[in-house]
């Protein structure tokens, strides 16, 4: 076991672990470029992360719903709402997330904090997606559109809830029951049913 000083040099009275990748972390030259932006990385996957923003490639798909995601990561936290776990609880609400971020996010809701406000209607959102979402409503823009009844919508989400309306599909399912719903919310409310 070794570490290495600031200067690359051995050190043996620490006891710790550094691994091949976390070193090139410290190297000085960077040797990975995006042949588009030719922008510089440290690594083949943060590389190859930048490069799927351009192709807009999702090489990872859900074997459940075929979703496709650009992260494997994310993918492994989405497979959680098929399942219904949500291993984050938050200590003031009780309420369950899938994703420590999402729980993180959440936290933001307790202690008031709203860094996002529209200049517009002075509306102040916690959550910068939500603040965008919000800003199509002063623009009018919808542009999504349904392709059974043409109606329109201002974000995807709205759009693929609302699709679920004309299949029937019900893919947050209650492991407990045998409840199902359109929307994750809907099942976050019903599970709460369960551990109050």
């Amino acid at each position: 076991m070794h570490s290495f000083t600031s200067e690359g040099q051995k050190k043996t009275s620490m006891r710790c672990y550094v691994s091949k990748k976390h070193l090139q972390t410290h190297c000085e030259e960077w040797t990975l470029a995006c042949n588009v932006c030719k922008k510089i990385f440290k690594s083949a996957s943060a590389l190859n992360l930048h490069v799927c923003s351009y192709t807009k490639e999702k090489p990872f798909t859900c074997d459940v719903c075929n979703k496709t995601l650009m992260i494997s990561g994310n993918l492994n936290a989405y497979l959680h709402t098929h399942v219904g776990q949500q291993p984050f609880s938050c200590g003031v609400c009780k309420n369950f997330f899938n994703l420590s971020s999402n729980l993180k996010l959440h936290l933001d809701t307790h202690n008031g904090v709203r860094l996002f406000t529209c200049d517009i209607c002075k509306i102040s959102f916690i959550r910068s997606d939500n603040f965008k979402l919000h800003l199509h409503t002063h623009t009018g823009q919808q542009q999504y559109t349904c392709d059974v009844c043409k109606k329109f919508f201002s974000h995807s989400g709205a759009l693929i809830y609302h699709l679920r309306t004309h299949t029937g599909e019900r893919p947050f399912k209650c492991d407990i029951r045998q409840r199902s719903s359109r929307m994750s919310a809907t099942l976050k409310g019903h599970m709460r049913t369960h551990t109050e």
